[in-house]
């Protein structure tokens, strides 16, 4: 005699039910948690990326300063500098260098400009600051001055950029330079270390510490 099939109990797809919403749940669970732990990852690495590539282009310029002692006598259109000063809200370094790149065939520029790095109120966004590169794309008589500018953000939500000298002469690191002043006329250090204090992803504070040498530190007569 044939036994007649038997479907499921209703107790029994119940169960079949649960068991299915509870491993759907515990999958969801872990891809979330992967997929939280990725975004994390790649903004931590995002963010210290931005504060490298700030840290690289300070170092770039930097090595590339220079202070000639070339110019007409008579109708001085040109001065060079090196100097670090009080700026925004911590030092601003102001210097001549060998760093700029045209980006138009046949424009009134060459390799030489005027760049500063400082930290202040960030244009695009008022209630953070950024580090900033201002620079002129042609050396005039007063480095100096705001005129003519052009003001770029290198790295945004950063607290504080600070610069120290060594001093070949003395074998000692100098909080301050200056090639127009008395303790060091028309030479420049020969290293620069860089400090920036900055932000994580996270709003941690976090400090970075580089070194640049200076490539042409001796006063430069053409």
């Amino acid at each position: 005699m044939t036994r007649p099939s038997r479907g499921f109990s209703i107790m029994e797809i119940l169960v079949a039910a649960t068991l299915l919403s509870i491993m759907g749940a515990l999958m969801w669970t872990s891809f979330s948690s992967t997929l939280d732990s990725k975004d994390r990852i790649e903004a931590a690495t995002d963010r210290i990326d931005e504060l490298r590539i700030a840290m690289t282009r300070m170092s770039y310029d930097i090595s590339h300063a220079f202070i000639s002692g070339h110019f007409a006598r008579d109708d001085r259109r040109t001065r060079t500098i090196f100097k670090e000063g009080s700026g925004g809200s911590g030092d601003k370094l102001t210097f001549s260098a060998f760093s700029h790149e045209p980006l138009m065939a046949n424009a009134n520029e060459s390799d030489q400009e005027v760049v500063s790095f400082s930290v202040d109120t960030d244009p695009d966004n008022g209630s953070s600051q950024a580090l900033l590169r201002t620079f002129k794309r042609r050396i005039d008589n007063d480095p100096e001055l705001d005129e003519n500018t052009v003001t770029e953000v290198l790295c945004t939500n950063v607290k504080d950029v600070t610069f120290d000298f060594w001093n070949d002469a003395t074998g000692e690191w100098k909080e301050a330079w200056d090639t127009d002043g008395i303790d060091t006329p028309n030479v420049l250090p020969r290293r620069v270390k860089i400090t920036l204090l900055a932000n994580d992803e996270n709003g941690k504070e976090i400090k970075l510490v580089t070194q640049t040498s200076i490539l042409l530190w001796q006063l430069v007569n053409f």
